[in-house]
């Protein structure tokens, strides 16, 4: 009894991790938005008239590599949060509000990996600019930078705004979304200044296009802000389970009568078959059943 008691007391009052969750989501959006914050510090930092220095672009792009760990941890966390919770009897008394926690954390999650991505991308665009000793290389421009490190802050706040709305659902989120809809439209803006500077020149009679190099970091900079637009209706609450209603028959019947079950009629035994004289009987042996080898067993979903 002791044994039992203390069972159930652990899962009734075993604490729920999904706090913890919201914590690791909003570290790694910090750490993210952090990123683009150096990145851009250090690209007004350059000065005029000198060429940026590619092994200060490699040193991001390890940063940038550094976050898949980070990601990882976050995951783990958020699978203990999941099982917590739903081992945990005390979510029946709210049912739907943890799950829709869980489903919004899982959500950023994948979006902040998705963006870290990208971000990657986009530092390895950005080194392979700094290595090109030409007018075409968009990073040796001092106007191209001052724009580029406006992007990338904005877009740092947009990635706060965006970790404080998915840690508060599924509370009203109408102010963090407004916030953060606030941040991509400035954005929005400070990448289309950038894009009026990034526009190829027209390469000289047999010369190589400005394009690659410049839309490569353009487009890394589009992602990295579309992929941050919230659509609050894709994160739907799981259904609720409805008791079984009677039927039509049942409900006019009163309380405690069973409807009589159909009789099925019994299917005679072998012994009990009778046995045609013109055929001859079976007298060998039944073949034994064939043993399955498990890894011979197909799983599908």
């Amino acid at each position: 009894i002791g044994s039992a008691a203390g069972l159930a007391g652990g899962l009734a009052f075993a604490p729920l991790r999904v706090q913890s969750a919201r914590e690791a989501v909003g570290e790694l959006a910090n750490g993210l938005a952090g990123q683009l914050d150096r990145m851009a510090a250090d690209l007004a930092a350059i000065p005029a008239g000198e060429a940026p220095d590619p092994a200060r672009f490699a040193e991001w792009l390890e940063q940038t590599r550094a976050l898949r760990g980070e990601i990882e941890n976050v995951d783990d966390t958020l699978r203990q949060a999941e099982d917590s919770s739903r081992l945990n009897p005390r979510t029946l008394r709210t049912p739907g509000a943890l799950p829709a926690a869980e489903i919004a954390l899982r959500g950023g999650l994948e979006t902040l990996e998705h963006a870290a991505v990208t971000l990657r991308g986009l530092t390895r665009s950005m080194l392979d600019s700094s290595r090109t000793a030409t007018e075409a290389s968009p990073v040796r421009d001092e106007q191209t930078r001052g724009r580029l490190a406006s992007v990338l802050t904005q877009l740092g706040q947009a990635i706060r705004a965006y970790s404080r709305l998915v840690q508060t659902l599924p509370s009203d989120p109408e102010p963090l979304e407004s916030e953060l809809t606030a941040a991509l439209e400035d954005a929005h803006r400070q990448q289309d200044l950038l894009a009026d500077i990034l526009e190829p020149r027209t390469a000289p009679e047999g010369g190589a296009s400005e394009w690659p190099m410049r839309g490569e970091i353009l487009a890394h900079v589009d992602r990295l802000r579309t992929g941050l637009q919230v659509d609050l209706g894709e994160i739907a609450l799981p259904p609720v389970r409805h008791r079984r209603q009677p039927g039509k028959i049942r409900a006019l019947l009163p309380s405690g009568f069973r409807l009589p079950r159909a009789r099925i009629p019994r299917r005679p035994r072998a012994a009990e078959v009778p046995q045609d004289p013109e055929q001859p009987q079976n007298l060998e042996r039944p073949q034994a059943l064939k043993e399955t080898d498990p890894r011979d067993i197909t799983l599908t979903r």
